[in-house]
C-alpha cells in the first residue's frame, strides 16, 4: 500500500488519513494490518488516529497488535 503513496501527488494527507481510518474496521485480518501499517508511514498527519492504534494494540490478532505497536511507535517519533 506505501509504494502507491508517492503516486498520490495532491492527495489531502488527512484525507488519506481518514480514507485510511475507515479500513481498520475490515473483517480481512490482512487489510487491517496492512491499513495499520499505512497509518503508521504517514508520519504526523496520521497521529490523529493515535488513539484508534493505541486500542488496536490488545486486538485478540498477534498480527494487528505488532502492526499497531509498530505504527505507534512510528507516529510518536514523527514530528
Amino acid at each position: 500500500a506505501l509504494e502507491l503513496l508517492p503516486k498520490l501527488d495532491g492527495v489531502d494527507p488527512k484525507a488519506l488519513a481518514k480514507a485510511l481510518a475507515s479500513g481498520l474496521g475490515d473483517p480481512d485480518l490482512g487489510v487491517r494490518a496492512m491499513v495499520v501499517r499505512a497509518i503508521g508511514d504517514l508520519g504526523p498527519d496520521g497521529k490523529a488516529l493515535l488513539p484508534t492504534l493505541k486500542r488496536m494494540k490488545l486486538d485478540r490478532s498477534q498480527v494487528i497488535r505488532d502492526a499497531a505497536d509498530d505504527a505507534v511507535r512510528k507516529l510518536d517519533a514523527a514530528k
